[in-house]
């Protein structure tokens, strides 16, 4: 059942299919925070990678390429029950991200409990100015930042590329550019 980010229209097509732009190593995956836990009056979604332990969307809701890398990641990710947070400001126009994992990877069944701190890493998604529905989201990311004075920068773009009612997005032709022919995902 999607939760009812598609109906929040200044987010909505993050309902959709986005793609992590060029420039990154995670270039071409896909994901959809359609089915992330969502609470509204709160602003907040919290989205599991590849799927794992607990609550109600616990599948996965990321795609990516299909190397030998890829699907030792993705089995990382499970077994530690990735997840990010998304706290939305007033007017949905950003979100501040945390970094949740469970770092007893021996013990995969316990959700994600532990926060990375963001003194390790500190990272964001602000929509464009041409953005209005958030088709197109600034990626924005700084490590270190109390101990090294890494200041948040632009590290890739999310752009919608298939909407939430599955027809074409604004950016469907890089779906084709840099996606992978094979796509991995985990149940």
């Amino acid at each position: 059942r999607p939760n009812c980010i598609q109906d929040v229209d200044p987010i909505r097509q993050l309902a959709g299919v986005m793609i992590e732009s060029k420039g990154v190593p995670l270039a071409g995956s896909v994901f959809t925070k359609r089915w992330m836990d969502f609470d509204k009056e709160a602003r907040y979604g919290e989205i599991k990678t590849y799927g794992g332990a607990g609550h109600q969307y616990s599948a996965s809701q990321w795609s990516a390429g299909s190397s030998f890398l890829w699907y030792i990641g993705a089995w990382c990710d499970r077994l530690s029950n990735q997840s990010y947070g998304f706290q939305f400001s007033d007017d949905w126009r950003s979100a501040s991200m945390v970094v949740k994992v469970n770092p007893c990877v021996c013990m995969p069944w316990l959700p994600a409990w532990y926060t990375v701190p963001s003194c390790c890493i500190l990272s964001d998604m602000v929509q464009t100015e041409a953005s209005a529905d958030g088709s197109e989201w600034d990626r924005r990311t700084a490590t270190c930042p109390l101990c090294c004075g890494d200041e948040m920068r632009h590290t890739y773009y999310l752009r919608n590329v298939i909407q939430p009612d599955g027809t074409p997005g604004k950016f469907h032709a890089e779906l084709e550019a840099l996606a992978d022919e094979k796509m991995v995902t985990a149940r």
